[in-house]
């Protein structure tokens, strides 16, 4: 009951716990009721699995709301990670403070000026740590060190990252060493060369041949699956140059090979985005 109203309230002329009665300044009778204590009619919207970057969400209880306790335990209707929060009348929470990969219990509870809900229903979530998949691609060479370390040969480097956002980081470097084995003197005046490398689109073949020779090109990825190849033909004396189009290819590694009855000459290449 607001005194600077123009309807202001000159006599109270009764009160009590639930209601109160007074007359105003144009002698009209005003009557304050209080509401009655909600009733835990509202629905926790999210799944059964919440991840770390998602937010809790509810619908609101009906009737006349003034806000919500918000308590999480290890057990139904248990309070032992957090205890009767006052949410106000926001209808979501932010669970990023607490522990991943764990069940938690959600209890809601409304309450307005008359009084608080009863007792409400746990359910059941678990919060999960959340998962973000991307793929950066880039070149090493063999033998190269990074971070002190030499990579020879394909290998995976694991390393977790800390986050004040509440969604820890795992990242996964998967190393794709570029091995070429171009050593067909015999054969070659210019070893087997592609660019540009990396490529997004046109992949740009050259070798040099002493003399004719009956071979073929094939491109594998990298589980030797064979994606292209050319037929096995004989090829001229001297410069060879061929344009391929690889840009429907997924980023990643790929390997160009030439073979011929003297042998084999493979050389890495890698597709970007």
């Amino acid at each position: 009951m607001n005194n600077s109203s123009p309807y202001r309230l000159g006599n109270i002329k009764y009160i009590n716990r639930n209601f109160a009665v007074a007359v105003g300044d144009s002698n009209q009778v005003y009557i304050y009721r209080r509401p009655p204590a909600p009733t835990c009619d509202l629905k926790i919207l999210s799944g059964d699995t919440i991840n770390s970057n998602e937010l809790l969400k509810w619908s609101p209880a009906s009737g006349c709301i003034g806000g919500y306790y918000l308590s999480i335990g290890t057990a139904p209707n248990k309070k032992d990670i957090l205890d009767s929060l006052d949410v106000e009348d926001v209808l979501q929470y932010n669970l990023s403070k607490l522990q991943t990969k764990q069940n938690i219990y959600i209890t809601l509870t409304p309450y307005n000026d008359g009084g608080v809900a009863p007792t409400c229903n746990s359910k059941k979530i678990y919060y999960n740590q959340c998962t973000l998949t991307t793929r950066i691609d880039t070149i090493i060479k063999l033998g190269i060190t990074i971070e002190g370390v030499v990579y020879t040969k394909d290998t995976v480097i694991t390393k977790a990252y800390k986050s004040q956002q509440g969604c820890d980081s795992i990242v996964n470097i998967y190393v794709d060493v570029l091995t070429s084995n171009q050593d067909l003197s015999a054969e070659f005046i210019q070893s087997l060369t592609v660019a540009p490398n990396p490529t997004a689109g046109n992949l740009q073949v050259t070798f040099q041949l002493k003399s004719a020779t009956s071979g073929k090109l094939y491109i594998t990825d990298r589980l030797g699956r064979t994606l292209w190849q050319s037929e096995t033909k004989e090829w001229s004396t001297g410069q060879q140059t061929l344009d391929l189009d690889v840009s429907q290819y997924p980023s990643g590694v790929y390997q160009l090979h030439w073979q011929s009855n003297r042998g084999r000459s493979v050389v890495s290449w890698m597709k970007g985005g």
